[in-house]
């Protein structure tokens, strides 16, 4: 959430690593609603907020 919130130089790099954990986190559990969440937010920070909302009525 830091990186789709706070400025930086280094916030898509941040988002992208979330949204790894996020995914690995998927595949350990289907149902994760954290990682659907920290998904949608890597979709926020990618200007993509049709996606993030997909994502977040998921988590």
């Amino acid at each position: 959430m830091t990186a789709a919130l706070t400025p930086s130089l280094k916030r898509l790099e941040q988002s992208v690593e979330g949204a790894r954990c996020a995914e690995r986190a998927l595949t350990l559990d289907p149902d994760k609603g954290l990682a659907f969440s920290i998904l949608g937010i890597h979709e926020w920070t990618n200007f993509n907020p049709a996606r993030d909302l997909e994502l977040s009525s998921k988590a």
